[in-house]
């Protein structure tokens, strides 16, 4: 899929901020940013209505979106490349700061499980009193890919790893 000219700064930027993703990841980021800014909603069909005013086509660009967020074996045409989100996290963090105007910024902190099986940490920036969170293809501050649960306390390890890569 092309990317509209108009996503181009978007895709700049995102290269500048992220220079260890592949430029295809770097493509389909910017179009969720960018769609997702114009549309003012995260929301799938918020993003395709927004990108339908550039000739995107909805049944042709839905796939595309969804299939840009599956890792590299779980895509239609698999490839070797996972999205590595650990590698994501310092450089978002450092991207939200540089930008940042004050002394303080507030991180809400989410663990989350389900059954025992899987475990995520959401990291999210609190933005005139809402969390910011990142979820799906925004994941700016996502500190990292559902893991399996070990025993209580084992959470922490990855999110303190992190935190040492900033």
């Amino acid at each position: 899929m092309l990317l509209p000219s108009a996503f181009y700064p978007h895709a700049e930027c995102i290269a500048k901020h992220l220079p260890h993703l592949r430029p295809s990841q770097v493509q389909g980021l910017a179009l969720w940013v960018g769609a997702t800014i114009l549309a003012r909603s995260g929301c799938q069909n918020a993003v395709l209505g927004a990108l339908q005013t550039f000739g995107c086509g909805w049944h042709t660009t839905r796939p595309y979106l969804r299939e840009w967020l599956y890792d590299g074996a779980d895509r239609a045409a698999p490839c070797r490349v996972p999205r590595d989100v650990d590698a994501c996290f310092a450089p978002l963090l450092r991207w939200v700061l540089a930008w940042w105007q004050g002394t303080e910024l507030t991180l809400a902190v989410d663990p989350t499980s389900k059954g025992g099986e899987l475990v995520a940490l959401v990291v999210s920036a609190v933005y005139r009193g809402l969390a910011h969170q990142d979820r799906g293809p925004s994941r700016s501050l996502d500190a990292g890919p559902l893991r399996p649960a070990g025993p209580s306390g084992s959470g922490r390890a990855p999110a303190h790893d992190r935190a040492r890569a900033l």
